[in-house]
């Protein structure tokens, strides 16, 4: 019975003295320092033991032995955490990381990202994935630095390449990636996904809206279970007013994936606009949840609520988006026809004036802007807006019927520059550069597509350092005499191949302004 007790203490101890020595390892991340403990400690604790009564010696040899193979197991675990630990932790938050780019999970994977990084900064892969990840958020400059620093650290130049070649055809430059697109999708090496992404944007940011489908059905029959696909393809229905389809695609991409948040906020919009409230405001809550599409969904909660008649609500949230992003016109705007509905004119004048000052050709915001001035009174400077914001409307609306017209038709250069051209005029920036460019993308001499185009990038002049040359580029273009039966392509230095470009869902209809 003595035996068996020296025995479970001999056991436990050993267990209690591994523990505190690999917990004085990695916390001090000292190897002599933490073996000098336990030689101190085990053998100050065989000291005080009393001794037990004396045992045949067949049967205590076996015990005597166990003490010692526990500081020697507790040994191997602490120099196996000494030299280990780090990249085991390396290896974990880079695989969650590439778990959540793969989900499209960017604000996740970056912190993931985050982690690796800061433990060994020097990891190529780590880098690889962070190019990736810049890629895929179209942040082309920190793309090319962890890219770069990918390659230096020793990183596959093969891999590097290749994701090279994404990033052209992600951004648009399908001249130079087009030839690439057999190659990879012959050797996709586990990116296929990627690949396909990749270049349905890029046709996608040219209005080769039959090209970029092909891509995605492609992509759909390969991968069943992925959902960026249908969130890529609702996004293209949407952009073409088939708002039945662009709905299923959507839904199906949230069956796929239930925490796909760009598909929930996509979704989410487009409900609010067709008044199905209830439908909406669960989907806004979702992509709530995702930091990198916040401010989006927060805007759009607040619609909802205050269409429902919850303006206190829909109040707090308003202004905690101002309170993240003070040059949010939305916001701005919403924020006006809740003070104009509580009776406040002036306060709603106030703020839908510093709304069209930040967007002055954006109809809504012209119309809002003329019910405050008239219900202050103000009846001359109303009938200005009011009259701009009744031509935009019936302009947007015969805009929308030649877009519908164009699915029949679609190689009518001078339709789609003529979208383009009014999708322009009445601030839908991110829509008119998609339509004047596939005006292009048909014909590369159209002169009309160049004009808008010349003139917009004139407009992006303070803001973008490459807008200058391209206005010129396209200023050139206009006037020279060029025959209008041009090969489908874009020249090199079109703005498709500029850092002038506009994020990953080139579909969205949410205005940029210049």
């Amino acid at each position: 019975m003595a035996t068996e007790c020296n025995w479970r203490q001999d056991r436990e101890g050993g267990i209690v003295l591994w523990y505190q020595t690999i917990a004085f390892a990695v916390r001090f991340r000292s190897a002599p320092a933490a073996l000098r403990v336990v030689f101190v400690v085990s053998k100050s604790k065989r000291r005080r033991e009393p001794k037990s009564l004396p045992e045949p010696a067949v049967s205590r040899r076996p015990f005597r032995r166990r003490p010692l193979l526990a500081l020697g197991a507790g040994i191997a675990c602490v120099l196996v955490v000494l030299f280990c630990w780090r990249p085991w932790l390396v290896m974990v938050s880079r695989q969650q990381a590439e778990t959540h780019l793969a989900a499209q999970r960017y604000r996740q994977a970056a912190s993931w990202l985050e982690r690796a990084e800061s433990l060994d900064e020097r990891h190529a892969h780590t880098q690889f994935l962070l190019a990736r990840l810049h890629r895929k958020l179209g942040q082309s400059e920190r793309f090319q630095d962890h890219l770069l620093r990918a390659r230096q650290l020793g990183y596959d130049a093969e891999r590097c390449r290749r994701e090279q070649w994404l990033a052209e055809a992600q951004a648009g430059q399908l001249n130079d990636a087009a030839r690439h697109y057999a190659l990879l999708l012959d050797d996709p090496q586990g990116d296929a996904g990627e690949i396909c992404e990749a270049y349905a944007n890029g046709h996608m940011l040219h209005g080769n809206f039959t090209q970029a489908m092909r891509i995605l059905e492609g992509w759909h029959a390969a991968d069943p279970a992925a959902a960026q696909p249908h969130h890529m393809r609702g996004l293209i229905w949407n952009h073409l007013g088939d708002y039945q389809a662009a709905e299923a695609a959507w839904k199906q991409a949230l069956r796929l994936s239930p925490d796909h948040s760009a598909a929930a906020l996509a979704l989410a919009e487009m409900l609010t606009k067709r008044k199905r409230l209830p439908e909406a405001l669960p989907l806004f809550e979702l992509a709530l949840a995702d930091e990198m599409h916040w401010l989006a969904a927060a805007i759009g909660k607040a619609e909802c609520l205050r269409l429902q008649g919850d303006g206190d609500a829909a109040r707090v949230l308003l202004r905690e988006v101002l309170l993240r992003d003070p040059e949010n016109v939305p916001a701005r705007v919403q924020l006006g026809q809740l003070e104009l509905a509580g009776g406040d004119a002036s306060r709603a004048e106030q703020l839908l004036a510093e709304a069209y000052r930040r967007q002055p050709r954006d109809a809504d915001v012209r119309y809002q802007l003329a019910t405050a001035l008239s219900a202050a009174g103000k009846t001359e400077q109303a009938a200005e807006h009011f009259a701009y914001a009744d031509e935009a409307r019936r302009a947007l609306e015969q805009a929308r019927e030649e877009i519908i017209r164009l699915n029949d038709d679609p190689d009518d250069a001078d339709a789609r520059a003529e979208v383009g051209r009014t999708l322009l005029k009445y601030g839908r920036f991110q829509e008119a550069l998609i339509w004047l460019r596939s005006a292009l993308n048909v014909d590369t001499g159209h002169a009309e597509a160049h004009q808008a185009l010349a003139e917009y990038y004139e407009q992006m002049a303070e803001v973008a350092p490459d807008a200058l040359r391209l206005a010129r580029y396209h200023r050139q273009q206009a006037t020279r005499s060029a025959p209008r039966s041009s090969p489908a392509a874009l020249p090199e230095s079109s703005p498709a191949a500029s850092p002038v470009q506009e994020p990953a869902d080139a579909c969205s209809s949410a205005p940029v302004s210049p």
